[in-house]
Protein backbone atom coordinates (compact mmCIF):
# COMPACT_ATOMS: atom_id res chain seq x y z
CA UNK A 1 0.00 0.00 0.00
CA UNK A 2 0.92 3.59 -0.68
CA UNK A 3 0.79 6.62 0.81
CA UNK A 4 0.01 10.04 -0.64
CA UNK A 5 0.36 13.14 0.56
CA UNK A 6 -0.96 16.95 -0.34
CA UNK A 7 -3.73 15.80 -2.53
CA UNK A 8 -5.87 19.18 -3.02
CA UNK A 9 -9.64 19.42 -3.77
CA UNK A 10 -11.23 22.77 -4.40
CA UNK A 11 -14.86 23.37 -1.88
CA UNK A 12 -17.49 21.41 -3.52
CA UNK A 13 -15.37 18.56 -5.42
CA UNK A 14 -16.26 15.20 -4.62
CA UNK A 15 -14.35 13.44 -2.38
CA UNK A 16 -14.61 10.78 -4.99
CA UNK A 17 -12.35 12.58 -7.43
CA UNK A 18 -9.44 11.58 -5.36
CA UNK A 19 -9.09 8.38 -6.99
CA UNK A 20 -8.48 9.83 -10.29
CA UNK A 21 -5.78 12.53 -9.00
CA UNK A 22 -3.65 10.01 -7.73
CA UNK A 23 -3.99 7.98 -10.76
CA UNK A 24 -2.47 10.81 -12.60
CA UNK A 25 0.09 11.11 -9.72
CA UNK A 26 1.14 7.56 -9.89
CA UNK A 27 1.13 7.71 -13.72
CA UNK A 28 -0.99 4.72 -13.96
CA UNK A 29 -4.88 4.23 -15.41
CA UNK A 30 -7.57 5.03 -13.07
CA UNK A 31 -8.78 1.42 -13.04
CA UNK A 32 -5.24 0.36 -11.47
CA UNK A 33 -6.00 2.04 -8.51
CA UNK A 34 -8.43 -0.66 -6.38
CA UNK A 35 -8.59 1.11 -3.49
CA UNK A 36 -8.36 5.03 -2.43
CA UNK A 37 -8.82 5.71 1.51
CA UNK A 38 -8.87 9.20 3.28
CA UNK A 39 -6.07 8.45 5.60
CA UNK A 40 -6.47 12.70 6.83
CA UNK A 41 -8.15 16.11 6.07
CA UNK A 42 -6.88 19.37 6.64
CA UNK A 43 -7.75 23.10 4.99
CA UNK A 44 -5.55 25.33 3.81
CA UNK A 45 -6.74 29.03 3.93
CA UNK A 46 -3.36 30.67 2.84
CA UNK A 47 -3.97 31.74 -0.45
CA UNK A 48 -7.68 30.90 -1.75
CA UNK A 49 -9.48 27.61 0.79
CA UNK A 50 -8.36 24.20 -0.46
CA UNK A 51 -9.21 20.88 1.16
CA UNK A 52 -5.46 19.07 1.40
CA UNK A 53 -5.86 15.09 1.63
CA UNK A 54 -3.46 12.32 3.26
CA UNK A 55 -4.61 8.90 1.40
CA UNK A 56 -3.79 5.16 1.90
CA UNK A 57 -3.68 4.07 -1.52
CA UNK A 58 -3.95 0.34 -3.38
CA UNK A 59 -2.51 -0.22 -6.90
CA UNK A 60 -1.63 -2.82 -9.09
CA UNK A 61 1.95 -3.71 -9.32
CA UNK A 62 2.80 -1.27 -6.70
CA UNK A 63 6.65 -1.81 -6.76
CA UNK A 64 6.85 -1.13 -10.01
CA UNK A 65 4.94 1.75 -9.50
CA UNK A 66 6.78 2.79 -6.54
CA UNK A 67 10.31 2.62 -8.79
CA UNK A 68 9.11 4.48 -11.03
CA UNK A 69 7.47 7.34 -9.11
CA UNK A 70 9.88 10.32 -8.37
CA UNK A 71 7.43 12.45 -6.50
CA UNK A 72 8.53 12.43 -2.88
CA UNK A 73 4.76 12.90 -1.77
CA UNK A 74 4.28 8.97 -2.23
CA UNK A 75 5.76 6.62 0.07
CA UNK A 76 5.17 3.00 1.15
CA UNK A 77 2.66 2.65 3.86
CA UNK A 78 1.72 0.01 5.99
CA UNK A 79 -0.97 0.79 8.64
CA UNK A 80 -0.32 0.40 12.72
CA UNK A 81 -2.94 -0.77 14.60
CA UNK A 82 -2.75 -0.82 18.06
CA UNK A 83 -3.84 -3.94 19.87
CA UNK A 84 -5.16 -4.58 23.55
CA UNK A 85 -2.66 -6.05 25.96
CA UNK A 86 -3.52 -9.95 26.50
CA UNK A 87 -6.10 -10.59 28.72
CA UNK A 88 -5.36 -11.50 32.30
CA UNK A 89 -6.93 -12.96 34.96
CA UNK A 90 -8.92 -11.47 37.60
CA UNK A 91 -6.42 -9.82 39.67
CA UNK A 92 -6.89 -10.20 43.54
CA UNK A 93 -6.36 -6.66 44.68
CA UNK A 94 -8.28 -4.35 41.40
CA UNK A 95 -7.10 -1.70 39.88
CA UNK A 96 -8.72 1.26 40.60
CA UNK A 97 -9.08 4.37 38.39
CA UNK A 98 -10.13 7.97 39.73
CA UNK A 99 -11.60 10.37 37.40
CA UNK A 100 -13.88 9.12 35.07
CA UNK A 101 -12.44 12.19 32.18
CA UNK A 102 -11.16 11.09 29.13
CA UNK A 103 -7.84 9.69 30.27
CA UNK A 104 -9.69 8.01 33.25
CA UNK A 105 -12.93 6.37 31.24
CA UNK A 106 -10.04 5.02 28.34
CA UNK A 107 -7.77 3.68 31.21
CA UNK A 108 -10.64 1.86 32.76
CA UNK A 109 -12.07 0.35 29.51
CA UNK A 110 -8.82 -1.25 28.28
CA UNK A 111 -8.42 -2.79 32.13
CA UNK A 112 -11.99 -3.63 31.88
CA UNK A 113 -11.51 -5.42 28.48
CA UNK A 114 -8.54 -7.11 29.26
CA UNK A 115 -10.35 -8.77 32.44
CA UNK A 116 -8.73 -7.00 35.24
CA UNK A 117 -11.94 -5.64 37.00
CA UNK A 118 -11.41 -2.11 37.29
CA UNK A 119 -13.02 0.11 40.36
CA UNK A 120 -13.66 3.64 38.94
CA UNK A 121 -14.54 5.85 41.27
CA UNK A 122 -15.62 9.66 40.44
CA UNK A 123 -16.85 12.42 42.64
CA UNK A 124 -19.68 13.93 40.48
CA UNK A 125 -22.49 12.83 38.88
CA UNK A 126 -22.92 10.95 35.44
CA UNK A 127 -23.24 12.89 32.41
CA UNK A 128 -27.26 13.10 32.16
CA UNK A 129 -28.09 14.49 35.94
CA UNK A 130 -24.81 16.82 35.76
CA UNK A 131 -26.48 18.38 32.19
CA UNK A 132 -28.83 18.92 33.82
CA UNK A 133 -27.27 20.63 36.98
CA UNK A 134 -24.90 22.58 34.51
CA UNK A 135 -28.28 24.05 32.53
CA UNK A 136 -30.00 24.96 35.64
CA UNK A 137 -27.02 26.95 37.19
CA UNK A 138 -26.67 28.57 33.49
CA UNK A 139 -30.13 29.82 33.99
CA UNK A 140 -30.04 31.37 37.99
CA UNK A 141 -29.83 28.10 39.58
CA UNK A 142 -27.42 27.33 42.72
CA UNK A 143 -23.96 26.16 41.88
CA UNK A 144 -23.69 22.24 42.42
CA UNK A 145 -20.19 21.96 43.70
CA UNK A 146 -20.06 17.92 42.88
CA UNK A 147 -21.68 18.35 39.49
CA UNK A 148 -20.76 20.93 37.42
CA UNK A 149 -18.72 22.06 34.32
CA UNK A 150 -15.69 20.71 36.34
CA UNK A 151 -16.81 17.73 37.77
CA UNK A 152 -18.73 14.38 36.89
CA UNK A 153 -18.66 11.71 34.01
CA UNK A 154 -16.58 13.21 31.22
CA UNK A 155 -13.96 15.33 33.05
CA UNK A 156 -13.67 18.88 33.00
CA UNK A 157 -13.88 18.52 28.80
CA UNK A 158 -17.62 17.63 28.66
CA UNK A 159 -18.77 21.26 28.15
CA UNK A 160 -16.44 22.42 25.81
CA UNK A 161 -16.73 21.78 22.25
CA UNK A 162 -15.03 18.46 22.56
CA UNK A 163 -12.10 19.12 20.45
CA UNK A 164 -9.27 15.91 20.37
CA UNK A 165 -5.97 17.88 19.53
CA UNK A 166 -2.83 16.15 20.98
CA UNK A 167 0.75 17.15 19.86
CA UNK A 168 1.99 13.18 19.86
CA UNK A 169 1.91 10.36 17.19
CA UNK A 170 0.94 7.57 19.39
CA UNK A 171 -0.41 4.46 17.64
CA UNK A 172 -3.18 4.58 20.49
CA UNK A 173 -5.03 7.62 18.36
CA UNK A 174 -6.95 5.57 16.03
CA UNK A 175 -8.63 2.96 18.58
CA UNK A 176 -9.30 6.34 20.70
CA UNK A 177 -11.02 7.63 17.80
CA UNK A 178 -13.14 4.46 16.66
CA UNK A 179 -14.09 3.92 20.16
CA UNK A 180 -15.61 7.79 20.55
CA UNK A 181 -17.20 6.75 16.60
CA UNK A 182 -18.23 3.19 17.95
CA UNK A 183 -20.17 4.78 20.74
CA UNK A 184 -21.97 7.79 18.57
CA UNK A 185 -19.44 10.46 17.78
CA UNK A 186 -19.20 11.52 14.16
CA UNK A 187 -17.27 9.56 11.31
CA UNK A 188 -15.18 12.93 10.76
CA UNK A 189 -13.07 12.16 13.82
CA UNK A 190 -11.20 9.70 12.18
CA UNK A 191 -9.94 11.76 8.93
CA UNK A 192 -9.97 15.39 10.14
CA UNK A 193 -6.77 17.00 11.19
CA UNK A 194 -8.72 18.41 14.05
CA UNK A 195 -11.20 16.27 15.16
CA UNK A 196 -14.11 17.47 17.32
CA UNK A 197 -16.54 15.70 18.53
CA UNK A 198 -19.01 18.68 19.36
CA UNK A 199 -21.08 19.17 22.37
CA UNK A 200 -24.34 17.66 21.56
CA UNK A 201 -22.54 14.09 20.15
CA UNK A 202 -19.95 14.64 23.25
CA UNK A 203 -22.57 13.59 25.74
CA UNK A 204 -24.34 10.95 24.09
CA UNK A 205 -20.74 9.26 23.49
CA UNK A 206 -20.14 9.34 27.08
CA UNK A 207 -23.39 7.29 27.86
CA UNK A 208 -22.62 4.81 25.33
CA UNK A 209 -17.94 4.87 26.31
CA UNK A 210 -19.84 3.49 30.06
CA UNK A 211 -22.19 1.03 28.44
CA UNK A 212 -19.19 -0.13 27.10
CA UNK A 213 -17.90 -0.27 30.65
CA UNK A 214 -20.54 -1.81 32.49
CA UNK A 215 -20.87 -5.46 32.14
CA UNK A 216 -19.83 -7.07 35.56
CA UNK A 217 -17.85 -4.26 36.73
CA UNK A 218 -18.51 -2.31 40.23
CA UNK A 219 -18.62 1.59 40.40
CA UNK A 220 -17.42 3.29 43.84
CA UNK A 221 -18.93 6.24 44.21
CA UNK A 222 -17.57 8.66 47.61
CA UNK A 223 -19.49 11.84 47.86
CA UNK A 224 -19.37 13.70 50.69
CA UNK A 225 -22.28 14.91 51.54
CA UNK A 226 -26.07 13.45 51.77
CA UNK A 227 -27.26 16.84 49.71
CA UNK A 228 -25.49 15.33 46.79
CA UNK A 229 -25.73 11.37 47.24
CA UNK A 230 -29.40 11.23 47.57
CA UNK A 231 -29.92 12.61 44.10
CA UNK A 232 -27.18 10.54 42.95
CA UNK A 233 -28.54 7.24 44.08
CA UNK A 234 -31.41 7.07 41.49
CA UNK A 235 -28.96 7.35 38.64
CA UNK A 236 -26.40 4.95 40.10
CA UNK A 237 -27.68 1.68 38.94
CA UNK A 238 -27.06 3.01 35.27
CA UNK A 239 -23.26 2.60 36.19
CA UNK A 240 -23.85 -1.00 37.28
CA UNK A 241 -24.50 -4.61 35.76
CA UNK A 242 -26.66 -6.56 38.26
CA UNK A 243 -24.67 -7.59 41.85
CA UNK A 244 -22.89 -4.48 41.09
CA UNK A 245 -21.74 -2.40 44.23
CA UNK A 246 -22.43 0.95 45.45
CA UNK A 247 -20.95 2.68 48.12
CA UNK A 248 -21.35 6.03 49.75
CA UNK A 249 -19.33 7.35 52.75
CA UNK A 250 -18.95 10.84 54.44
CA UNK A 251 -22.24 10.89 55.71
CA UNK A 252 -22.82 12.97 58.81
CA UNK A 253 -24.99 11.63 61.75
CA UNK A 254 -28.65 12.57 61.41
CA UNK A 255 -28.28 12.30 57.65
CA UNK A 256 -27.95 8.74 57.77
CA UNK A 257 -31.76 7.50 57.36
CA UNK A 258 -32.44 10.03 54.52
CA UNK A 259 -29.48 8.46 52.54
CA UNK A 260 -30.22 4.93 53.27
CA UNK A 261 -33.99 5.23 52.07
CA UNK A 262 -32.96 6.98 48.59
CA UNK A 263 -30.41 4.07 48.22
CA UNK A 264 -33.35 1.73 48.75
CA UNK A 265 -35.98 3.55 46.80
CA UNK A 266 -33.04 3.34 43.46
CA UNK A 267 -33.28 -0.48 43.84
CA UNK A 268 -30.24 -0.90 46.12
CA UNK A 269 -30.02 -3.64 48.73
CA UNK A 270 -28.09 -1.90 52.16
CA UNK A 271 -25.31 -4.88 53.12
CA UNK A 272 -23.14 -2.91 55.42
CA UNK A 273 -23.83 0.22 57.48
CA UNK A 274 -20.71 1.24 59.33
CA UNK A 275 -20.11 4.51 61.44
CA UNK A 276 -16.60 5.86 62.78
CA UNK A 277 -17.72 8.97 65.40
CA UNK A 278 -20.05 10.89 63.29
CA UNK A 279 -19.80 9.74 59.89
CA UNK A 280 -21.34 6.99 58.04
CA UNK A 281 -20.77 4.59 55.23
CA UNK A 282 -23.03 2.35 53.45
CA UNK A 283 -22.51 -0.31 50.95
CA UNK A 284 -25.37 -1.53 48.73
CA UNK A 285 -25.72 -4.32 46.25
CA UNK A 286 -27.88 -3.58 42.81
CA UNK A 287 -30.65 -6.38 42.79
Amino acid sequence: MLRIDQIRLLPGDSEELLRGKCAKLLRVPAGDVTSCTVLRKAIDAREGLTFVYTAAVAVRNEAQVLRRCRDRRVTPYAPEVYRLPSPVSPPETRPIVVGAGPAGLFAALVLAKCGARPILLERGQPVEQRQADVERFWHGGALDTESNVQFGEGGAGAFSDGKLNTGTKDVRHRFIMETLVRCGAPDAILTDAKPHVGTDKLHIALQALRQELGGPYDVVVANIVADVIIPLAAHAPAFLAPGGTFICSGIIDGREDEVRAAIERAGFTVTAHDSLEEWHCFTATLA
